[in-house]
């Protein structure tokens, strides 16, 4: 993603988009909605109302996502089960994409606000909310692996272990905390 300028949001803005009342479905929160599309910005507030999602695979995009308010459930990793490629909406197939009816063998997680869920590119996911759920998303552009968050990974072999790639919480904790 190539943004143009550096962009300031203050947490007054935030807390002002989440005052609107929920609705259902799915959809991303004005203004913050608009000023993403207009400054190519690679974060959003998403808003869920009793949705259970199509699982998917990005395989390009990982989704760094944080629960801002109510609870969500994930299913990520395992096998996508009956993938395609999507088509758009103009007629052409997205390659960088792939849709399943469901996934087998998984990992469940139940995020709540103030937690944090790292979906690398390629790997399966979807999500489910009974009830309104508000979470960020931040889209992180890769190649075919990670390669910006495998940057703050340590290189030295003892520190390792400190960050297990199936705990990536650990990683963004530590890489916050020296802010």
């Amino acid at each position: 993603m190539n943004q143009d300028k550096s962009v300031f949001i203050s947490k007054k803005e935030i807390d002002s988009t989440l005052t609107q009342e929920p609705v259902a479905g799915t959809r991303q929160l004005e203004p913050l909605k608009s000023l993403a599309i207009a400054q190519n910005l690679p974060f959003n507030i998403l808003e869920d109302t009793n949705v259970a999602n199509t699982p998917e695979v990005h395989l390009e995009m990982g989704d760094l996502w944080y629960a801002l308010e109510g609870e969500v459930t994930f299913m990520y990793g395992g096998e996508l089960v009956n993938s395609i490629s999507p088509t758009r909406k103009d007629g052409t197939i997205n390659k960088k994409e792939l849709k399943g009816s469901s996934i087998e063998g998984g990992t469940e997680v139940t995020l709540h606000p103030g937690d944090w869920l790292w979906i690398p590119p390629g790997e399966p996911h979807q999500h489910l909310t009974k009830g309104t759920v508000r979470l960020v998303t931040i889209d992180l552009l890769h190649g075919n692996k990670s390669t910006a968050i495998s940057e703050f990974r340590p290189k030295s072999p003892q520190n390792f272990l400190a960050y297990p790639p199936d705990k990536p919480q650990n990683l963004f904790s530590d890489f916050v905390s020296k802010f």
